[in-house]
């Protein structure tokens, strides 16, 4: 491959994603797999090996599948590669932050398992919250978008992000656990046996715009989750009814303020891209809200890590 600039590595908590970009930010070749940092760095802690070695060999070989071959193409690694399960901990930039290259924080890390320059890009924190991923990400987009007005950036997943934005930076950003509490709720509670998996049909949407409806007027979520016992004892709903239920009050509750907010970015993925829309139009918030395709928020974190390397002197 020629005219490599940079190879990018978004490391999250569950997944691995691998990117080979050029000079014009194309990408060569991508490569995917479930080998996040939380899986490394359990496999790392029984491995006996020291931990750089341990997470570098597990580069390489990543990097022997694409075919890099060159010692002079940086790598840039942004996720939770910079968490305590990480590669290297590092500290996060504290908001309000510029929208700019060069105000994250980083550092350039030396091995001799691997020839190339690696730089490690770090995450934000607020007062009471942290992010790691999602603000490089959210660079990239801003800086593809180039918003007019302040806006809320959503990054729906199993700790939601909001995002909130200026013409020209970060000034809060709010993390939601829906997409854990989903999990611990259908896999491993009291309700697990009242609730299925089916297809997002009419049915199941009506069911789903119940729940929004439900948690929008309720004064307690955790009272009104156990309607997913009764509607089962009762049998007003089915296994499956009650499954997109409990999304409509989870995504309701993390939606439900969004009201007082000007602009609405919508940055999902395939899956929870139906769930979110849907509740976006219910709440009455469709016609304010863009929603950015799946393949722009992907490639967002590659146009956010050339903007730290391009104001880095790697």
């Amino acid at each position: 491959m020629e005219n490599i600039k940079f190879i990018s590595i978004d490391w999250g908590t569950s997944n691995f994603r691998l990117r080979v970009v050029d000079t014009s930010l194309k990408i060569l070749s991508f490569y995917q797999s479930n080998d996040g940092v939380k899986s490394i760095y359990q496999a790392w802690k029984s491995s006996g090996q020291d931990r750089f070695e341990f997470y570098f060999d597990f580069l390489k070989k990543k990097l022997s599948i694409v075919g890099v071959n060159s010692s002079k193409v940086p790598i840039i690694i942004s996720g939770m590669a910079s968490s305590n399960i990480g590669l290297k901990e590092l500290d996060y930039k504290s908001i309000p932050i510029k929208i700019y290259g060069e105000n994250l924080v980083s550092e350039q890390i030396y091995t001799t398992i691997l020839p190339n320059p690696v730089l490690l890009i770090s995450g934000l924190k607020s007062e009471t919250d942290v992010m790691r991923g999602e603000e490089v990400q959210l660079f990239g987009l801003h800086n593809i978008l180039k918003p007019k007005n302040a806006s809320v950036f959503i990054f729906p997943g199993t700790h939601s992000k909001h995002i909130f934005c200026d013409k020209i930076g970060i000034t809060n950003f709010m993390t939601y656990m829906t997409g854990e509490l989903f999990e611990l709720i259908s896999k491993h509670s009291l309700l697990s046996n009242s609730l299925s998996h089916g297809k997002f049909d009419t049915i199941a949407k009506n069911a789903f715009e119940e729940g929004l409806e439900k948690i929008e007027i309720s004064n307690s979520l955790l009272n009104t989750l156990f309607l997913i016992r009764t509607n089962s004892l009762f049998r007003k709903k089915t296994e499956k009814e009650n499954f997109y239920f409990l999304s409509g009050l989870l995504i309701g509750e993390e939606l439900k303020n969004l009201a007082v907010v000007q602009d609405i970015k919508l940055c999902a993925g395939q899956t929870l891209s139906k769930l979110y829309e849907a509740a976006i139009k219910f709440l009455g918030l469709n016609k304010r809200t863009e929603i950015i395709d799946r393949e722009t928020v992907e490639y967002s974190a590659v146009i956010g890590q050339n903007m730290v390397l391009e104001n880095t002197s790697i």
